[in-house]
C-alpha cells in the first residue's frame, strides 16, 4: 500500500513534529521566569516520579538539554503546574489553552490516529490540526502556524462530500464536543470569579503600601529633627523614600494594568456568554434534528414489527409501502390466531380485536390468550359510554394493552388512541363490516386493519351463530308453546331462571342466544312484556306474522346474504377490499394517500429488515381458536397531509420556527398534528438535500 493511503496519518504526525518542537522553547523560556527554581526542577516537579527519572537519566547519561527531553505528553503537566508562576500573564488567563493541550495529547496516543490498519479518521485528523492552529498561534509562533495550517489546507482542500457522508457518524463526537465546551466554559466562569478575588486582594495590598509609604513619610519627617549625630543616616534615609516611591509608582503602574486586564477579562466574558449561547441554539437544534431522525427509525422499526409477526419476510398489505398511508391492510387470513395476537401485543399497542360475539370474547380471554387476559378489557353491549371512555384512558396510559369486543365502541367515531383494528372472525354483515372498519380513519395515529380469520373455521362458526342467534319460524313456534306451557306456573310472571334453564334449551334444542332473539321478537310482535323479573303473555295477541318482525327479517337477511359476505371478506384481495371501504364509508383517497417518493427510505429499510430479530413463536393451545399460517405487511406509519396551499405551507413553516406548537397550527388550519409534523420535517429534510 502506497505512503498516499495514509496522508491523514502522515499529516497529523507532521504537524504534531510541528507543535513539538515549537512548544519545547516557548515552555523552557516561560518557566525561566519562576523564581526561587531553576527549569530543571521547575520540569521534574510537574512531572511523576517515573518521568521524572526517566528525565534526569536522559540530562546525564545521554547529555541531553531539558528542552529536547521534554515531549508532548510532558507539556500539559508542565503548564498545569506552572501556570499561575510562569504562563497565565503570558497566555491572557485563558484557561482553554491547558485543556488544548490535553486534547493533543489524547489525539497522539489515540488508537483513531494510528490504526493498526488503514488511515487515521479524516474528521478528529481535521479537528486536531486545527487545535495545533489554534495553539502555535497562542503561543505566537505564526511560521509554524502558517506550516500547519498548510498541511491542513492541502490535506482538506475540497472534503465538503465527505464531510457530509461521515456527518451522521460523528454526531456523538460532536455533542460531546459540545458538553466540552460547556464545561470549559463553566470552568472559565469560575477562574473569572477566582481572579476578581485576587483583584480584590491585589487591592487591598496596595492600600497596605500605601499606608506604608505614609509611614515613611512620617519617619523622615522625624529623621529631618534628629541631631546631628543622624546626618549621617539622612543620606541612606532619603535613598530608602526614593525606593519606597518608586515602589508605589510600579504598585500603581501594576494596579492600572490590572485594572485593564479585569475589563479584557469582562469583555471576553461577555464574548463568551455570546458564544455559549450560539451553542446552546445549535445544540438545540442538532438535537431536535436527532430527536425526528430517531422517531422516524423508530417508526420505521415499529412498522416492520407489524409487517412481520409470524414470518420475517415483509408480507401483503394495502396500500403499498410506495405510498405514504394513515391507514392500511394487512392481509393475514388464515393465519395462526393465538401466536398472531400474542406477537402482536407484545408491541403494547392500544388495540381493539372483533370477536363474533359475547361468548367468543370470554373463549379468547380464557383460552387463547390467557397470558395477557390481565392487560385486555372486554367491551359488550351492556358496557357505558362512561366505562367505555374509562377503558381508553387506560389504554392510552399504557395501563391495559388491548379491549376485545363483539361490537364497535360507540366513542370511536371521535378520534382515539387505537392504533390495531383486528378482525379475530367473519363479520355477519358487510355493512356492519364497513361499520367496525370507519374507526380507523379517525386516529390521529396510523392504523392497521388485520384481517386474521379463517376460511373454513370461521365459515362454520358464523353460520352456527347465525343459526342459534336467528331461530326459524319453527323453533320460534316451539319457544312460544314453551312459555304457554309456563305461564301462570309462578303467577302472572313467568321467571326468568325457568325461561333460561337447560331443561328448556335442550326440549327446544335452542341456545341461550337463540331464546334471547325469540323473546326480543315476541316483545316486538307485542305477544309478550319483559321485565328484569320475568315474562309475561299477553291475552289474545294481535295475529301478526314473523315477516313484520324487523328482527327475524334482518337474521334472515343475514343468513341469505351469507355467500356475498363470505366472498367479500374471505376471497377478494385487500385492493379491493380497500377500495370497497372507502366507497362505503364516503372516504376521499386523497386525505391519507399520496404517491411518495420514498428511496431514502429504502435504504433504511434493508437495514431495518436485516436487523429485525425472528419472533418466538407461541405453540397454539389445542381449545384455542386457531388457524393455519398466512401473511401480512404494513407500511411506513405516516400520516399525509390533507389538502393545503403553498401559502399556507409556507406560513406553517414559518410559525413553527417561530416556536408555534404543531397541536395549535394543526387546529387553525384544520390538519391533524402528524400532518403538520410532515409539513415542517419535510422542509427540513429539503434543507439539507
Amino acid at each position: 500500500m502506497s505512503t498516499t493511503d495514509y496522508r491523514n496519518q502522515e499529516a497529523l504526525n507532521k504537524a504534531l513534529n510541528i507543535y513539538r518542537a515549537a512548544m519545547r522553547p516557548f515552555i523552557i523560556s516561560c518557566l525561566r521566569r519562576v523564581q526561587g527554581t531553576d527549569v530543571e526542577s521547575a520540569v521534574t516537579d510537574s512531572l511523576g516520579y517515573r518521568r521524572a527519572d526517566e528525565i534526569e537519566r536522559l540530562l546525564v547519561q545521554k547529555d541531553r538539554s531539558i528542552e529536547s527531553a521534554i515531549d508532548i505528553n510532558d507539556f500539559p503537566h508542565i503548564v498545569n503546574k506552572n501556570w499561575d508562576s510562569a504562563f497565565d500573564t503570558h497566555l491572557n488567563d485563558d484557561k482553554t489553552f491547558r485543556n488544548q493541550l490535553w486534547l493533543i495529547v489524547e489525539c497522539r496516543n489515540a488508537e483513531w490516529a494510528h490504526p493498526p490498519e488503514g488511515d487515521a479518521e479524516c474528521e478528529r485528523t481535521r479537528a486536531h490540526l486545527f487545535l495545533i492552529v489554534d495553539v502555535l498561534g497562542k503561543i505566537n509562533r505564526p511560521d509554524e502556524q502558517s506550516e500547519v495550517e498548510a498541511i491542513r489546507d492541502a490535506l482538506f482542500s475540497d472534503d465538503t462530500a465527505e464531510r457530509l457522508e461521515k456527518a451522521e457518524e460523528d454526531n456523538v463526537e460532536y455533542k460531546k464536543s459540545l458538553a466540552e465546551v460547556e464545561q470549559s466554559l463553566a470552568t472559565a466562569e469560575s477562574e473569572k470569579n477566582e481572579y476578581a478575588e485576587k483583584n480584590v486582594a491585589l487591592s487591598e495590598q496596595v492600600d497596605e503600601k500605601e499606608n506604608q509609604r505614609k509611614k515613611l513619610d512620617k519617619q523622615l519627617k522625624r529623621a529631618k529633627t534628629q541631631n546631628d549625630k543622624y546626618k549621617k543616616d539622612i543620606a541612606g534615609t532619603k535613598q530608602r523614600l526614593k525606593e519606597s516611591e518608586a515602589a508605589q509608582a510600579d504598585y500603581k503602574e501594576r494596579f492600572e494594568t490590572t485594572e485593564k486586564e479585569l475589563e479584557d477579562t469582562k469583555a471576553k466574558w461577555q464574548t463568551c456568554e455570546e458564544s455559549l449561547k450560539a451553542t446552546s441554539d445549535r445544540l438545540e437544534d442538532a438535537v431536535g434534528a436527532w430527536m425526528t431522525s430517531m422517531e422516524n427509525l423508530t417508526a420505521m422499526r415499529e412498522l416492520f414489527k407489524v409487517a412481520t409477526i409470524e414470518n420475517q419476510a415483509v408480507q401483503a398489505v394495502y396500500p403499498p409501502i410506495q405510498t405514504d398511508s394513515t391507514v392500511r391492510i394487512l392481509d393475514r387470513r388464515d393465519v395462526n390466531k393465538k401466536n398472531y395476537l400474542l406477537e402482536l401485543l407484545e408491541q403494547r399497542q392500544p388495540t381493539i380485536i372483533y370477536v363474533q360475539s359475547e361468548e367468543m370474547v370470554d373463549r379468547l380471554l380464557e383460552r387463547v390468550v390467557p397470558e395477557k387476559a390481565d392487560l385486555i378489557e372486554r367491551y359488550g353491549g351492556q358496557t357505558s359510554e362512561a366505562e367505555e371512555r374509562e377503558i381508553l384512558e387506560k389504554l392510552e396510559k399504557g395501563e391495559k394493552i388491548a379491549v376485545v369486543s363483539d361490537a364497535t365502541l360507540s366513542t370511536l367515531a371521535s378520534s382515539h388512541c387505537l392504533e390495531h383494528f383486528i378482525f379475530c372472525h367473519l363479520v355477519p354483515g358487510l355493512d356492519e363490516f364497513f361499520k367496525l372498519c370507519e374507526p380507523a380513519f379517525t386516529s390521529e395515529k396510523n392504523t392497521y386493519l388485520h384481517l386474521i380469520y379463517n376460511t373454513n373455521q370461521d365459515i362454520d362458526a358464523l353460520n352456527q351463530w347465525l343459526t342459534q342467534k336467528y331461530p326459524d319460524a319453527e323453533a320460534l313456534g316451539k319457544l312460544y308453546r314453551e312459555l304457554k306451557e309456563l305461564d301462570g306456573t309462578d303467577g302472572d310472571l313467568i321467571k326468568l331462571e325457568n325461561v333460561y334453564n337447560e331443561n328448556v334449551y335442550s326440549k327446544l334444542d335452542m341456545v341461550k342466544l337463540g331464546v334471547e332473539t325469540g323473546l326480543a321478537i315476541f316483545e316486538e310482535l307485542q305477544f309478550l312484556e319483559r321485565n328484569e323479573t320475568g315474562v309475561k303473555l299477553l291475552p289474545d295477541p294481535d295475529k301478526r306474522g314473523l315477516d313484520e318482525s324487523e328482527i327475524h327479517c334482518s337474521g334472515e337477511d343475514l343468513k341469505q346474504g351469507m355467500a356475498e359476505v363470505q366472498a367479500f371478506q374471505l376471497k377478494h384481495p385487500i385492493e379491493q377490499i380497500w377500495e370497497t371501504i372507502l366507497e362505503k364509508l364516503d372516504v376521499d383517497s386523497e386525505q391519507i394517500l399520496r404517491e411518495d417518493s420514498i428511496d431514502e427510505m429504502y435504504a433504511s429499510v434493508s437495514e431495518i429488515e436485516s436487523d429485525q430479530q425472528p419472533m418466538e413463536t407461541v405453540e397454539n393451545d389445542n381449545e384455542a381458536d386457531d388457524g393455519e399460517t398466512g401473511a401480512g405487511q404494513a407500511s411506513k406509519p405516516s400520516r399525509a397531509n390533507a389538502k393545503v396551499t403553498e401559502e399556507q405551507v409556507r406560513e406553517i413553516r414559518s410559525r413553527s420556527a417561530a416556536g408555534e406548537s404543531n397541536s395549535e397550527l394543526a387546529k387553525e388550519f384544520d390538519l391533524s398534528p402528524t400532518a403538520v409534523r410532515n409539513i415542517v420535517l419535510r422542509n427540513t429534510w429539503k434543507d439539507v438535500e
